[in-house]
């Protein structure tokens, strides 16, 4: 529902209340007052129902955005991660590869600390 035909509707309602509620007062003084809480009463009522329906239509339109959104994902991988599968195996095994590398750097760095290392380079076995 567009808040603007509510809006429009609501100040339509409120022009014809005081409409009658001046008829009313003008014709029959008495009973103009019950006519205003009456009045006021359905207006009340009106605001409420339409707030509550603004609200409704509000969130409905941000679950069908999020609908939308999770159609699109599932559009994007064919209803499967195969690909984002694949990529995090790929970076685990060249996580594994570089710390076998660390590790060998570091007994080559533990031997070069411990002095093997002149002898390794000389070639003076």
């Amino acid at each position: 529902m567009n808040r603007n035909y509510m809006f429009y509707g609501f100040i339509a309602v409120v022009a014809l209340a005081i409409v009658g509620a001046a008829f009313l007062f003008f014709v029959q003084s008495p009973g103009a007052d019950k006519f205003v809480t009456y009045i006021f009463n359905i207006l009340t009522m009106l605001g409420t129902i339409a707030t509550l329906l603004w609200g409704l239509n509000k969130t409905h339109n941000q679950q069908d955005k999020m609908d939308s959104e999770i159609l699109e994902v599932k559009k994007q991988t064919n209803g499967n991660l195969s690909s984002r599968d694949e990529t995090i195996q790929k970076q685990n095994a060249e996580i594994v590869e570089l710390r076998i590398k660390a590790a060998i750097a570091e007994k080559e760095l533990e031997l070069i600390s411990k002095g093997a290392h002149s002898d390794v380079n000389s070639g003076n076995e």
